[in-house]
């Protein structure tokens, strides 16, 4: 299929009809729409919102380009039973169509740092619906305003300047991520007991991941490039992990403590470690 990048993602590139649409719709792994450099007509987006929006409610739209191509985004208008969308832009337009939208479960922003750096306090206003947040950079208001989302369950971080996770404290989440060497300390996760997957990438200060040993409901951890950590902690105690991705954690050396795990898919890699460690033993074949 023409757009179909992969069984997650179409790449929009020419004005979509009622028949494309139908097979967008019937796509079980489509996870993603997205739009970079040429603009949806309003055809293309009414079509998108009766045929695929109003029934598939796990598929995100993604705009992205630099360096305004998508700071207006008043064709939002257009799309009234979209719920999932990613605004992946460095220059922000206003916000106020974002209020369209029947309901607006996730949200994502910034394709770098967003110049000037803008504030997400309107985000509260969704507070009753939003259950995801993906932030790249740094916003104003950003400790103020996420501890309101009380429906929140996963939050995605890239570049973001951060001292520690305490201001997440009280929250649902199921589902953090932090791209980037900007948080400072990872220590206040047991808090969350709710957490059920962490990944962690590009990280050179933290020498531990101690806190997954407090994590009870933990049932993937992702790991890449995470460079000063050289032991895995004791988990064969954590009855819900399924998965452990560790990949060119250059200093790990110790799996000791993972070796010891049943019914869990593992793939650790690393310079101090003898090549790669596979370990497949779920019982279904999944992940």
């Amino acid at each position: 299929m023409e757009g179909l990048i992969s069984a997650d993602r179409f790449h929009c590139r020419q004005p979509i009809g009622y028949s494309v649409a139908e097979q967008l719709l019937e796509l079980p792994k489509l996870k993603v729409i997205q739009f970079h450099d040429i603009k949806p007509d309003a055809t293309t987006l009414k079509v998108l919102n009766d045929v695929v929006f109003k029934k598939r409610k796990d598929i995100t739209l993604r705009v992205y380009g630099y360096p305004d191509t998508w700071a207006d985004i008043s064709f939002l208008h257009l799309l009234p039973d979209l719920e999932r969308f990613d605004w992946d832009t460095a220059v922000f337009g206003s916000c106020e169509p974002l209020y369209k939208l029947n309901k607006l479960v996730h949200l994502g922003l910034g394709f770098t740092q967003p110049k000037p750096k803008i504030s997400i306090k309107f985000v509260a206003d969704f507070k009753e619906t939003i259950e995801s947040i993906n932030l790249e950079g740094d916003y104003k208001d950003f400790l103020t305003t996420i501890p309101l989302l009380k429906n929140l369950k996963t939050l995605w971080l890239s570049s973001t300047k951060l001292k520690d996770f305490d201001f997440l404290q009280g929250l649902p989440l199921e589902t953090l991520g932090n791209y980037g060497s900007r948080v400072e300390s990872f220590d206040f996760l047991p808090n969350i007991q709710s957490l059920r997957r962490i990944w962690i990438k590009t990280n050179s200060k933290i020498e531990n991941i101690d806190f997954i040993e407090q994590l009870p409901n933990l049932e993937d951890i992702e790991l890449q490039y995470v460079a000063k950590v050289t032991r895995f902690p004791k988990c064969d105690h954590l009855k819900h992990l399924k998965r452990i991705f560790a990949f060119e954690c250059n200093r790990l050396e110790d799996i000791s403590e993972v070796k010891k795990l049943k019914n869990c898919a593992i793939h650790i890699s690393g310079k101090k470690l003898a090549g790669r460690q596979y370990k497949f033993e779920l019982t279904d074949g999944k992940i």
